[in-house]
C-alpha cells in the first residue's frame, strides 16, 4: 500500500512539473489563415480545425510547448514570420527557392501537386493545360500557382482572387474557364460544395509542403523537425491526415 502510493504522488508531482514547466515555456505561436479547408477552417462552432490546425498541436505537444494560433491573410503571411509576429507557419506552404531564400523550411510534412479544375460541362472541349491557351484561369492571390502560370503559361489569362469561393462562382458563371489549385485542396472544395468541377489532366508539377521559420532561428527548426520526425514514426501524422 504504501509503495503504491508512493509511487501515485511520484506520479502526480511528475503531472505537476509537466504543467508547470508548460505554462512557463514560451508559446509557439503558429500563423495560418482560417479560411483553407479542409486544412485550416472555422467548423459550425467557430472553433479552429483542419489538418495544419491539427498538426500545429501535435507539433507543439511534441515540443512541450503552449500553442497560440495566429489567423492573417495569406497574401501577406511571410511578411509577418519575417516581421516576428509569429514563430511558424503551418498553413501549407509549399517549398519554393523564392521562399527558401528568406525562410528556413523544415522537411516536407506532406506532398501535394498543381491541379487544373474545370466545369464537367467542357470536359470533351478542356482535357489539359494544351486545351486552356488564350482561356481565364482563376487562382487565389499569392498562392505559388500564380506565379508558377505567369512563368511557364503566358499564354493564359491570370485571373487572380481573394479566395475560392470567388473562384466556384465565376466558373459557374462562365466567367473562367477553368481555376489552378492544390490537387487535395480543390477536390474537398469541389465535394464539399457539391460544384459541378472536375480535375482534368495530370497535375503540373509536385510540391512539398513544409513549415517556415525564421533564418535565425534554426534551434526551432531543430525542433519542428524532431517533432515532425516523431509524428511520421508513431504513424499520427498519417492518421491525422485521414482524420
Amino acid at each position: 500500500m504504501v509503495s503504491r502510493l508512493g509511487s501515485t504522488r511520484v506520479k502526480v508531482a511528475a503531472l505537476i512539473l509537466l504543467g508547470a514547466a508548460l505554462l512557463s515555456a514560451e508559446p509557439f505561436r503558429v500563423a495560418l489563415t482560417g479560411r483553407y479547408p479542409p486544412f485550416s477552417f472555422y467548423d459550425q462552432h467557430g472553433e479552429l480545425d483542419g489538418f495544419d490546425v491539427a498538426v500545429s498541436r501535435a507539433v507543439a505537444r511534441h515540443m512541450d510547448r503552449p500553442l497560440a494560433i495566429v489567423t492573417t491573410e495569406w497574401d501577406g503571411i511571410l511578411a509577418g514570420l519575417l516581421a516576428g509576429r509569429y514563430d511558424a507557419i503551418i498553413g501549407s506552404m509549399a517549398i519554393t527557392p523564392q521562399r527558401e531564400a528568406v525562410a528556413l523550411f523544415s522537411d516536407p510534412y506532406y506532398l501535394s501537386g498543381a491541379q487544373l479544375f474545370i466545369h464537367r460541362d467542357r470536359v470533351d472541349e478542356i482535357q489539359d493545360m494544351e486545351d486552356v491557351r488564350g482561356r481565364r484561369l482563376g487562382v487565389v492571390v499569392g498562392e505559388t500557382y500564380e506565379h508558377h502560370l505567369r512563368r511557364h503559361h503566358p499564354e493564359v489569362e491570370v485571373v487572380p482572387y481573394d479566395d475560392s469561393q470567388l473562384i466556384f462562382q465565376d466558373l459557374a458563371l462562365g466567367r473562367l474557364d477553368g481555376f489552378l489549385s492544390d490537387r487535395l485542396v480543390g477536390r474537398w472544395q469541389i465535394r464539399s460544395a457539391g460544384a459541378p468541377f472536375l480535375p482534368a489532366g495530370d497535375l503540373l508539377y509536385e510540391e512539398r509542403i513544409g513549415i517556415p521559420v525564421t533564418r535565425d532561428n534554426p534551434e526551432l527548426l531543430e525542433g519542428i523537425n524532431r517533432a515532425l520526425a516523431e509524428l511520421r514514426h508513431s504513424g499520427e501524422l498519417d492518421s491525422l491526415f485521414d482524420a
